[in-house]
């Protein structure tokens, strides 16, 4: 009786409400016609709608562990950075772009393609023994949320095979970790540029190369209150701010072509080989001079406060180093002031 009672007062105001009646009719087709088609795949079992590993945001992510057992590699982000810690206690700045690389995949991977539920130990046809490397992922809190043994990779690039420490579930996921941690290189994180502190320099006053053995082929720039002055000691000169802005950006940009972990055989500059760069901010000074060459003829940098060795191959600064001072009077395009 209820029922009929309702549809006995629902029922006119329907047919006084035609168009708000039609309106709702419509608004619910199109409401299971998108629970048909999905076009956003939100519906489907998908990759990327499967569980992740890791439930973070790159942002809650404090700090990575990885590498093989006795060789792990410690990532901590920093106020505006990323510092490594290698197994051996060397530290240094991290390589930004990798390791935010590596972050990006640590939170895209997804529990999909199950293979092998409660598999034996080791797993060789996987790649998982007791020397595969690992990759732990720890919160702001401290806390770890989860670690994965690393395999092989997949035939025809289809992915890497991971394994969890409890049930041994072996997963096959897409990101391609091998590549993504430098297939086991204790060094890959660290950055391999030659001002690792670029960022925390603040606004820069001057900067000054010097050659020893040739003191005509040195010059300064100096920030002036409406730009930049070229000094020489032959002249000194306004110059155009878009240029230095390159310059600036160039050098800071620049990255050795190889680390060393270990100390080098070091041989003696010849004094056309010698020459220092000084700059000069609002937060310090920074001085970078190779320290010796090696057998290939390669210049060996010793930044203050690392262990490390930075190797640069001379004509990888050829741009700094041979610069013509005619350029700095030319017009190019506008670019923001480097910081």
């Amino acid at each position: 009786m209820n029922v009929f009672r309702s549809a006995k007062t629902i029922l006119p105001g329907l047919k006084a409400n035609r168009g708000a009646t039609f309106f709702a009719f419509n608004l619910l087709l199109a409401f299971l016609l998108l629970l048909v088609k999905d076009p956003w795949g939100c519906f489907q079992d998908t990759y990327s709608n499967s569980d992740p590993f890791f439930p973070l945001k790159e942002s809650d992510i404090a700090r990575i562990k990885v590498g093989r057992k006795g060789e792990i590699v410690s990532l901590s982000r920093t106020l505006d950075s990323w510092e490594v810690a290698l197994p051996d206690g060397t530290t240094g700045p991290g390589d930004s772009e990798r390791i935010v690389e590596l972050l990006k995949a640590a939170v895209s991977l997804r529990k999909f393609t199950l293979l092998v539920r409660n598999s034996t130990f080791p797993s060789p046809e996987f790649g998982l023994s007791e020397d595969e490397p690992s990759l732990e992922i720890f919160d702001t809190s401290g806390k770890s949320t989860g670690i994965l043994f690393i395999g092989s990779s997949a035939p025809r690039n289809s992915g890497v095979y991971v394994s969890e420490p409890e049930g041994r579930n072996i997963w096959l996921v897409k990101e391609n970790l091998k590549t993504l941690i430098g297939n086991g290189r204790k060094d890959y994180f660290l950055s391999h540029s030659l001002f690792p502190d670029r960022f925390s320099y603040g606004k820069i006053r001057s900067l000054k190369i010097e050659f020893p053995s040739d003191p005509k082929k040195g010059f300064s720039l100096t920030s002036a209150d409406n730009g930049w002055i070229l000094s020489t000691n032959l002249f000194s000169k306004s110059v155009e701010q878009n240029t230095v802005n390159d310059f600036l950006e160039k050098l800071l940009g620049f990255k050795a072509d190889e680390i060393s972990l270990v100390a080098r055989e070091s041989l003696p500059l010849a004094p056309q080989e010698k020459f220092q760069i000084r700059l000069d901010t609002d937060s310090g000074t920074k001085i970078l001079s190779p320290f010796g060459k090696d057998r290939q003829g390669s210049w060996i940098f010793r930044l203050s406060g690392m262990k490390y060795e930075l190797i640069v191959d001379p004509w990888t600064m050829e741009t700094i180093l041979d610069k013509d001072l005619a350029d700095f009077t030319s017009s190019p395009s506008v670019k923001n002031p480097v910081p």
